[in-house]
């Protein structure tokens, strides 16, 4: 037999002119249980409800890589897939980068009813990264002194918020934008490295260092950038019915 063809429910091929080749899929299904007790605290009667699919994806890099990221773009699964028909919201990209290590770039996406539709959408622009196995970073975001950048973890994600009735979504909306870059610096001489964070960027919290025997120190950073909402137009000001 061949292997099971992989769904790409974060819609990230298509966004990327097949510069990313799917790699896995899977689908993190949960539900809901309701119970009710009798007089000794047993349970006398359950109803499982409120099923809802919130699969992810990995990939892997096949050139160098403009990813145009937008968080709550909605995608229509095609019906050969398992779970076809259905509708998934972006919700969330990671590009992990480290010396001597492929890129590799995961995302999820968050199940919604048939009925509902894109509205509130985060634009982050584009992300390159190459297909060179080393560490890289968002552009202008950061400058290294004194050390060597040897790892980044980007991660560009938001706060989705969802109304809810009997647990399925039956709308939903996202807020709170941000890239978070998560990197290690070699300590290369007798100086303690520095990070100069970009325009817009901001260091979360002080360096973490770590100095193992018989190597030489690294220091952990985080820095954080956000990025406003876009609201469509036909979503404006609600004009009431003329009495």
């Amino acid at each position: 037999m061949s292997f099971t063809a992989k769904t790409d429910f974060c819609g990230l091929v298509a966004a990327t002119d097949g510069k990313l080749t799917l790699k896995t899929d899977t689908d993190n299904s949960t539900a809901s249980e309701a119970t009710g007790p009798d007089e000794h605290g047993d349970i006398a009667v359950s109803d499982v409800y409120g099923h809802i699919t919130d699969p992810s994806n990995e990939y892997e890099l096949n050139g160098d890589l403009i990813l145009k990221v937008i968080l709550g773009k909605v995608n229509t699964i095609p019906t050969a897939s398992h779970l076809g028909g259905k509708k998934f919201m972006l919700a969330n990209v990671s590009v992990k980068t480290a010396a001597g290590s492929p890129v590799s770039v995961t995302a999820t996406a968050n199940g919604l009813e048939a009925t509902d539709v894109e509205t509130t959408t985060i634009d982050f622009g584009t992300i390159a990264v190459t297909a060179i196995h080393k560490a890289q970073q968002v552009k202008d975001s950061l400058t290294v002194t004194g050390g060597a950048l040897n790892s980044n973890d980007i991660t560009i994600g938001c706060t989705p918020t969802y109304a809810l009735v009997e647990g399925k979504r039956v709308t939903h909306d996202v807020h709170a934008g941000y890239i978070e870059q998560s990197i290690t610096v070699l300590q290369t001489g007798l100086a303690t490295p520095a990070v100069t964070p970009g325009t817009g960027w901001q260091i979360m919290a002080n360096p973490s260092r770590s100095n193992p025997d018989a190597d030489y120190p690294k220091f952990a950073f985080t820095l954080k950038k956000y990025f406003a909402a876009t609201v469509p137009a036909s979503y404006g000001p609600v004009t009431p019915p003329t009495p």
